[in-house]
Order: structure tokens, then C-alpha cells, then sequence
């Protein structure tokens, strides 16, 4: 019998290198068809950023949010020619969580639409680096602590809603410095102290609100007399003007 026995011990020892083989392979195939993960400070990168630390899985609509699919095709991306994002439109869309610095990374958006969501936290003062930004759109949330001072350098903004969150502190005199604003939205925060007289450089403005639960003291700025006739709640607040 002994015979039989050692005849079969190059049978089982091949069978055991051929599994073994093929366990090797296929952990092969499996590296090679991960994902890469895309490179620091990316567009796709900051995208993922948002993804995680807003409680994506949670989201009411996330289509091909960390799929393999072009970024243009996740749910509220929009990319130029180049596929670089140029506008993010997730509003009303179950976020939560904080608002991660890394889109402060996507250099050519000019439109962050994230209101009516229950995000918390501070506004990144990063923000104040997108350079492109003509509407930022934060309002309905629960966003807590000043306004960044930062916001001033966005020169191409139109649209600046903050409105309905709960941040605090003064109305950063920066905010004068945005030539192009159309629509200036703080109402319904905790903002107190002075309207900074600087506002009242923002002679494109059409739409203003700082009115609703803001506790703003001292008196309307001079040069926004003409303000008083616009869509605005500037009587509302039961302030003088400035002599």
C-alpha cells in the first residue's frame, strides 16, 4: 500500500500549486480593476470630499456619485469642456454634516448651490479662493459662526444667500468689496452690530435682506438711500439713516 500513497503525494502537491496559482491571479485581477484614486486637490477629489463628509450614502438623489462614470454625469455636476466643474447644484438633496474646505479646490465653479439642506458647521473660509464664483447659494441650513471675511475677494459674485442659518457675529465690511453683487441675502441669522457703511459701494445691487431675526443696531449707511426703493427690508429694521 505504501507504494500507492507515495504515487499520490506529486498529485496533491501539484493540485496545491495550482490553487495556490489561481488565488494569486485572481487577487491580481482584483488590484488591477480597483479604482485609482483620483490625485490631491482634483476636482473629482474634492467632489469625493463632499460626498464623504455630507453623509452622501444618505442623500436623496446621488446618481453616480463615486462611480467610474465621467463626474458630469453625477447627479447636480456640471463640467466645461475641459471637465472641470463649473457649477454644483445639490439643494434640498438630505445633506449633512459640514462643508468640506477641498471645494475650495474646484477653480473654475461659478455656481455652489447647496441650500435647504441641514448642513452645520462654519463656511469655509477657503470659499473666498474661488475666484470664478458668481452665485453662492448656502441659505436653509443650520451653518453656524461669522461670516468669512474672505467672501470679499469673490469679484465676480452675483449672488451671495446666506440667509435662514444661524450665524453670528458682524456683517464683514469686505463684503463693500463685491462690485458685482446683484443680490445680498443674511436675513433670518443671529448677525448683530453695525451695517458696515462699506455696503453701500455695492451699486449693482437689486435685491437686499438683513432684516428677520438679525439683531443689527446703528444706522443704515448713507449712500443707501436708493436702497430704500429697491426689493429690499431696509425699513423693516426700524433703523435711521446715517447723517
Amino acid at each position: 500500500m505504501r507504494p500507492a500513497i507515495t504515487s499520490a503525494l506529486p498529485r496533491r502537491r501539484y493540485q496545491v500549486i495550482a490553487l495556490a496559482a489561481l488565488l494569486c491571479a485572481l487577487a491580481a485581477a482584483t488590484a488591477c480593476s480597483a479604482p485609482t484614486p483620483p490625485p490631491p486637490g482634483s476636482d473629482h477629489a474634492a467632489l469625493i470630499a463632499l460626498y464623504q463628509t455630507t453623509n452622501g450614502a444618505d442623500w436623496r438623489d446621488r446618481d453616480n456619485w463615486l462611480s467610474t462614470d465621467p463626474i458630469d454625469e453625477w447627479y447636480g455636476v456640471t463640467t466645461d469642456g475641459n471637465g472641470r466643474v463649473t457649477s454644483l447644484n445639490l439643494g434640498d438633496n438630505q445633506l449633512t454634516g459640514a462643508i468640506p474646505a477641498e471645494l475650495a479646490n474646484l477653480s473654475n465653479l461659478q455656481e455652489l448651490w447647496l441650500n435647504d439642506n441641514q448642513l452645520t458647521g462654519a463656511i469655509p473660509a477657503e470659499l473666498g479662493s474661488l475666484s470664478n464664483l458668481q452665485r453662492l447659494v448656502l441659505s436653509d441650513n443650520r451653518l453656524t459662526g461669522a461670516i468669512p471675511a474672505t467672501l470679499g475677494s469673490l469679484s465676480n459674485l452675483q449672488w451671495l444667500v446666506l440667509s435662514e442659518n444661524r450665524l453670528t457675529g458682524a456683517i464683514p465690511p469686505a463684503l463693500g468689496s463685491l462690485s458685482n453683487l446683484e443680490q445680498l441675502w443674511l436675513n433670518d441669522n443671529q448677525l448683530t452690530g453695525a451695517i458696515p457703511a462699506e455696503l453701500a459701494n455695492l451699486s449693482n445691487l437689486q435685491v437686499l435682506h438683513l432684516g428677520g431675526s438679525n439683531r443689527l443696531t446703528g444706522c443704515i449707511p448713507n449712500g443707501w438711500r436708493y436702497a430704500l426703493d429697491i426689493n429690499s427690508d431696509l425699513r423693516s429694521l426700524g433703523l435711521p439713516l446715517c447723517r
